[in-house]
């Protein structure tokens, strides 16, 4: 059954209508650290430093899952270089902040800050690899 967002599915979750979810760490991480959830598995290649008892999917025996979400600082096409370059000093400054950190990681994100070029490229390999899922899957937009 489809839901419209994470409260609702949460919420499902919760009342017992479904069995398990993939949802983000951030989303969950009250429930399971208040012990109203229990977290089987994470979707990313290692272990998450809030949930460190917890197995990644890979150890739990399904090889090859994997998938992450992340945040990013994004800009209009055809902003100067000089200006990307300011901001991503700015940012890697940032995320090693001590409060900043914190944050970041009580989200369950790791602190991860590279270049503008490797940003790209993630992304960059994000879409084809979810266009290749949708593909093979047959899932198709609607609307």
């Amino acid at each position: 059954m489809p839901y419209n967002g994470s409260a609702p599915v949460i919420t499902a979750l919760l009342a017992g209508d479904v069995g398990f979810v993939i949802e983000n760490q951030a989303l969950v991480l009250p429930q399971v650290q208040g012990g109203g959830l229990r977290a089987l598995a994470v979707t990313s290649p290692e272990r998450s430093a809030q949930l460190p008892d917890v197995p990644t999917l890979h150890e739990a025996g399904m090889a090859g899952y994997e998938t992450r979400g992340w945040y990013g600082l994004l800009g209009p096409a055809g902003t100067p270089p000089e200006v990307v370059a300011l901001l991503n000093r700015g940012l890697r400054e940032a995320v090693v902040m001590p409060d900043v950190a914190a944050r970041l990681a009580s989200f369950g994100s790791p602190q991860v800050a590279g270049t503008p070029e490797a940003f790209g490229a993630m992304i960059a390999a994000d879409i084809a690899r979810w266009r290749r899922v949708a593909a093979e899957a047959r899932i198709r937009l609607e609307g």
